[in-house]
């Protein structure tokens, strides 16, 4: 096997240049220093309408998804009973273990 030399050009090591040692001028004349020296910082800026919306979310979670309808039939079949069978533990085990959450 053999290789051939194939480039017209000296062959760059890839070692990257300091800025520091930089004549300043990078590709195209841009100023090399200036960009290694910008200052790089994240900032996350909230609309009226986004808090609005997040106090508006975090009301319903408070009140719940539940009508006050609801919560009085599930809250008379505790009181009479319904749920303390065998066969209600097991269908509650049953959901908890599909859901994933155990």
């Amino acid at each position: 096997m053999s290789i051939h030399n194939i480039t017209s050009g000296a062959i760059r090591t890839g070692v990257a240049r300091d800025p520091e040692k930089a004549d300043g001028a990078g590709r195209d004349g841009e100023d090399v220093r200036a960009l290694s020296q910008v200052e790089r910082v994240d900032r996350v800026e909230i609309s009226e309408q986004g808090r609005a919306m997040a106090e508006a979310e975090g009301a319903q979670k408070t009140r719940g998804s539940q009508s006050p309808d609801r919560l009085a039939s599930i809250n008379d079949r505790i009181e009479d009973g319904t749920y303390n069978t065998a066969e209600m533990a097991e269908e509650v085990a049953s959901r908890i273990l599909a859901s994933g959450d155990l």
